[in-house]
């Protein structure tokens, strides 16, 4: 329907504004000495200070910097915080079609926000420390007049549902799911995520709480543990299994980026892949899960691949060598996608295709999981939200008639995040 607008009989400028305007039908004309509707949007024409008048500006909208722009709020407008001054040389400017334009703006504005979603219509960025005291106020006016939407309207603004989710509990938790921190050529973790890459993940996770009641967030990471079952250690790059040597050698060309961690390019042991895993693990934490335990409200902890998904890591394979034949046509639409897989494919075809057949057992043992779970939300900062789309034939059956909430965090928020 859209938000209702009111003006006053009082004010001939405002009302002759709102005329003709496409959402014409919503606005109220007001009899003088009638005030507004707590909630309805209340438009009237400024009276200015001489130098406020100077301002080529048609429209005021922040109500919280009304009395500092010497902006007198009539009293019939004082009963709503939605309020909206008209500039009184709006139309002896010349510029009727810009003011009509700018009222249209005002309405596709006011008919999507939220006051439990956005800060405010008009967009405020706080450049320098907290959102004042006056705008504080006005906001909590807002938010008694103006319901919250639901979580999963709310959670939808900061991450992109995959399928179409059931209905989500009121408190979930939030897991933040991604996969290790590869190096370039694949032959290796990080152990220095981006930074600057780093304090935008923390900031978009914050905006996505800030308004959620999550219960807490759970950060997910991969620590050596995986190397001790097969399924997992199937997922990774064959590449981390070899030499630096061999695996030129295999290409046939020579790596230009940094290999390995401390300089290791030898076939290296298990305990040595498993420390590079563990101090991968431990940039998770000094860059994501610090700096955003600092920032939020809620609990926030890291937990391992394994914690989750070794209980359903048997049936998962099970069911997913079940459907190999949709693993291979998976892998092929891969191969022409993803540089990894091609140059895997153009070296060793059947060590790609495990490779994918590792990757699905993790996804279906998550969506297991998740399944047993339904009280979690996922914000998937992989790069792709095909890897889940790929597997829907066999992702429905597990999840019957509840799916859980996968969403893609925004693309500059994705990985990879080690280059």
């Amino acid at each position: 329907m859209g938000p209702s607008f009111v003006t006053s009989q009082g004010d001939a400028l405002a009302a002759a504004a709102m005329r003709g305007l496409p959402f014409a039908r919503r606005v109220t004309q007001l009899p003088i000495g009638q005030c507004a509707a707590p909630g309805t949007i209340a438009v009237f024409t400024a009276e200015l200070k001489e130098g406020q008048r100077k301002k080529r500006r048609l429209l005021f909208m922040c109500p919280h910097k009304f009395d500092h722009r010497g902006i007198e709020v009539p009293r019939w407008a004082k009963t709503t915080p939605l309020q909206v001054a008209i500039h009184p040389e709006a139309y002896s400017r010349d510029r009727r079609m810009g003011l009509a334009d700018a009222l249209k703006q005002v309405e596709k504005t006011y008919t999507t926000w939220n006051p439990w979603v956005e800060a405010a219509p008009w967009n405020p960025k706080w450049t320098h420390g907290d959102a004042p005291l006056e705008f504080l106020t006005w906001q909590e006016r807002a938010q008694e007049l103006i319901p919250p939407p639901t979580m999963e309207y709310r959670v939808a603004k900061h991450l992109t549902p995959v399928f179409r989710a059931s209905p989500l509990p009121e408190s979930p938790t939030l897991m933040v799911i991604g996969c290790a921190a590869f190096n370039r050529p694949h032959t290796d973790v990080v152990d220095q995520l981006l930074p600057q890459k780093m304090q935008a993940v923390v900031s978009g996770l914050i905006a996505l709480v800030k308004n959620n009641s999550f219960k807490k967030i759970q950060v997910v990471v991969a620590r050596s543990d995986i190397l001790a079952h097969q399924i997992l250690r199937d997922h990774l790059h064959p590449f981390i299994f070899t030499s630096v040597a061999d695996a030129e050698a295999m290409l046939g060309k020579s790596f230009t980026e940094t290999t390995r961690l401390w300089g290791r390019e030898h076939r290296r042991s298990d305990a040595e892949i498993g420390q590079a895993f563990d101090e991968s693990a431990s940039a998770m934490r000094r860059q994501l899960v610090e700096p955003l335990s600092a920032k939020v409200p809620i609990p926030v902890e890291e937990i391992s691949w394994v914690d989750i998904l070794l209980p359903y890591l048997s049936e998962a394979s099970a069911l997913t060598m079940q459907h190999q034949s949709l693993l291979e046509d998976i892998y092929l639409e891969r191969v022409k996608t993803r540089p990894s897989y091609a140059t895997l494919h153009a070296v060793d075809p059947r060590a790609g295709l495990k490779r994918t057949m590792g990757n699905a057992v993790l996804y279906v043992a998550e969506a297991m999981y998740l399944r047993d779970n339904p009280d979690c939300v996922v914000g998937n900062c992989e790069v792709l939200d095909t890897y889940w789309k790929g597997l829907t034939p066999i992702l429905m059956p597990i999840w019957n008639e509840r799916v859980p909430y996968i969403g893609m965090m925004q693309e500059q928020y994705r990985q990879p995040w080690g280059y």
